[in-house]
């Protein structure tokens, strides 16, 4: 949607780092309108809303998990199930934040698995804040689409 710097860079850290979770229900609303969200709400029946789920440590520091927040407020203005259980973290890693394109690649191949029973059949649509290198929504896609998901997209709020 935005190129991450500038406002949208900010608006992005006021959620992610300084707790301003208030942001999330306009920027839900704001993904319930991307072209991308319209073929999962004509196909409400298989569609499903997963949130890359951020590290443990991110989480605990956060007090929240910014990517199931905003899961959960586009869900709710697109009308589409959400499920923050289908897609966990087998490892810990680090933060990707200024690794090169290579070693974001490296660290996220195997960070991810998804419940089979959960995404089986489902036309996901993954959601994360920022996309940079791909390496995180690679490896989230090909775990959801290992546990059965026929289909997976992503949307953020920039790049």
């Amino acid at each position: 949607m935005w190129r991450y710097r500038g406002a949208a860079r900010q608006i992005v850290h006021a959620f992610k780092y300084r707790g301003r979770q208030d942001a999330l229900a306009p920027l839900g609303a704001m993904l319930a309108g991307a072209p991308r969200a319209a073929p999962f709400v004509h196909d409400r029946k298989r569609a499903l809303v997963v949130p890359v789920c951020a590290r443990r440590a991110s989480r605990k520091r956060r007090g929240y998990d910014q990517a199931v927040g905003l899961a959960l407020s586009f869900a709710q203005h697109a009308r589409l199930p959400c499920d923050p259980r289908a897609l966990r973290r087998r490892r810990e890693d680090g933060p990707q934040a200024g690794r090169s394109r290579v070693a974001r690649r490296l660290q996220a191949a195997a960070a991810f698995r998804a419940v089979p029973y959960r995404v089986d059949g489902r036309r996901v649509l993954l959601i994360d804040d920022v996309l940079s290198t791909g390496a995180t929504a690679d490896a989230a896609s090909r775990a959801l689409l290992c546990a059965g998901a026929c289909e997976v997209s992503v949307l953020t709020l920039a790049t």
